[in-house]
């Protein structure tokens, strides 16, 4: 694994990014981009509990009749919030090749392990599966309609064959760099892909 003053600085990096990216975003967006804002500032700093709907409200100066116009509720907006780091992973997935970039998620998701793991694999695990084939899903090429399965299903084996990963390095079962775990995510997505979207063209 990378050193702790190597993986203080990627964190360090992650984090300004994520502040500039959210609090543009909650600038250029309304209330429902600040309500992701104030969660993810919330969440990351309270780790015993999921924040509640009074709590992210107030942090982001809405009412929670607002809240309530924008969100289901807590796990509506949790998805929401999630679907802006997944996006890294979802563009790894789907082929558009980027170790460097996923690197830096995998680092932040290191870094914060004991809620990434309580993501990934406890009560939101469906949850999480399901947004992460959607965002999958939306970017696997066209040409992509000739797969030996629908692509739904092709989006769901793709996600849950990287999640099964990310959960197992998580948990710690085996040492590895977040650089070689992205490195592993592109390489199998890839040949997943290729086994998937040109079985049919082979007669398999």
């Amino acid at each position: 694994m990378i050193g702790g003053d190597e993986a203080s600085r990627h964190l360090g990096r992650i984090v300004r990014l994520a502040s500039r990216m959210t609090a543009n975003a909650a600038r250029s967006g309304g209330a429902r981009a600040a309500l992701i804002h104030a969660f993810n500032r919330i969440f990351l700093r309270q780790r015993e509990r999921m924040p509640r709907v009074s709590e992210v409200a107030q942090q982001a100066g809405v009412s929670r009749t607002t809240f309530y116009d924008h969100y289901a509720g807590m796990d509506d907006l949790h998805m929401q919030a999630l679907s802006y780091p997944f996006a890294a992973l979802a563009d790894a997935i789907a082929g558009k090749r980027d170790a460097a970039n996923l690197e830096q998620l995998l680092l932040h998701f290191w870094e914060n392990r004991d809620r990434a793991r309580s993501t990934l694999g406890g009560e939101t695990r469906a949850k999480v599966e399901r947004l992460l084939a959607a965002m999958i899903l939306e970017r696997l090429p066209r040409c992509a309609a000739g797969s030996v399965m629908p692509l739904r299903l092709a989006a769901v084996q793709l996600a849950g064959a990287q999640l099964t990963l990310l959960r197992a390095w998580l948990a710690g079962e085996s040492h590895c760099s977040a650089a070689d775990i992205a490195q592993s995510i592109c390489v199998t997505s890839a040949s997943l892909r290729t086994s998937l979207f040109t079985a049919r063209q082979r007669g398999v």
